[in-house]
């Protein structure tokens, strides 16, 4: 890696600290603001991320199109009502699943127009049809 590429790197990295820590406190404010109203315990939090950046692993370019793990997996948490805490589940799900999965969770009707699976089945611990296999597709 060049001196340029090192130097871009550890900017871009130490900026990805700054913003998850004002991320962080972000997520404190709502869930502080959400407990203070009497309302956490009956709201869903969905908390996830893209596969981010990655800035020259295996010295292939920037970026994030290779199917490497850390690229097609990203972190997804979910709390709310009728979920067990501490809950993990290897189970793949899409993001295209969480808008499904959203309408489920309120007892709405999903539209026929509206791609993904819900996956309410995983969060309370139900038996679900899951993935066998999915494609990621990419394009310019």
């Amino acid at each position: 890696m060049s001196k340029a590429a090192a130097e871009f790197a550890d900017a871009t990295l130490r900026n990805r600290w700054r913003t998850l820590l004002s991320l962080d406190d972000l997520v404190d404010g709502v869930v502080k603001e959400l407990s203070e109203q009497g309302i956490l315990d009956n709201t869903y939090i969905f908390f996830t991320s893209d596969s981010g950046y990655h800035l020259g692993q295996f010295n292939l370019p920037n970026g994030n199109r290779q199917l490497y793990e850390f690229d097609t997996h990203v972190p997804l948490y979910v709390r709310g009502p009728h979920i067990k805490p501490g809950t993990v589940s290897k189970v793949p799900v899409l993001t295209i699943d969480l808008a499904p999965t959203i309408v489920d969770l309120v007892n709405g009707t999903k539209p026929s127009s509206m791609d993904g699976r819900t996956f309410k089945g995983i969060l309370q611990n139900e038996s679900m049809v899951t993935f066998v296999s999915f494609l990621s597709l990419y394009s310019l």
